[in-house]
């Protein structure tokens, strides 16, 4: 959640972040931290269900998607994806792997990875990271 935090100061809308990892990886903490910086008040919880769900910050709306159950970019086409992709708000992806050429060049990928039960290694694109590092 504190790397989600450190991110949404970070970057501005119009921001894709595609989080990739296994289940149980934390990439939905990773979305609650991202919107609890941004003033988000809602409570953040997995879309997996219903695909996406929308919260508005004092700063920007955020479409937070979970593609699980997605089978790739054509199913994403029939629900709107690319309608979602919009400079004024920040779209966060769970599962952005099974998106292929739907996917933004310049989405930036974020891999989470187990490192047992109560560690986890998320790379960052290098962007992100000099970002970051201020």
């Amino acid at each position: 959640m504190e790397l989600g935090a450190a991110v949404a100061r970070a970057v501005k809308p119009g921001t894709v972040l595609a989080l990739i990892g296994e289940l149980g990886t934390g990439k939905t903490h990773f979305v609650k931290g991202f919107c609890q910086a941004l003033g988000v008040k809602e409570t953040v919880t997995s879309p997996t269900f219903v695909l996406l769900k929308q919260y508005s910050s004092p700063t920007a709306r955020i479409n937070h998607l979970d593609l699980y159950r997605v089978q790739g970019d054509l199913e994403a086409l029939g629900f709107g994806f690319e309608d979602l992709l919009s400079p004024e708000a920040y779209t966060l992806i769970e599962w952005a792997e099974r998106l292929t050429v739907l996917l933004p060049p310049q989405a930036l990928i974020l891999t989470i990875s187990h490192d047992g039960e109560q560690t986890r290694t998320i790379s960052l694109p290098d962007q992100l990271y000099t970002i970051l590092r201020g």
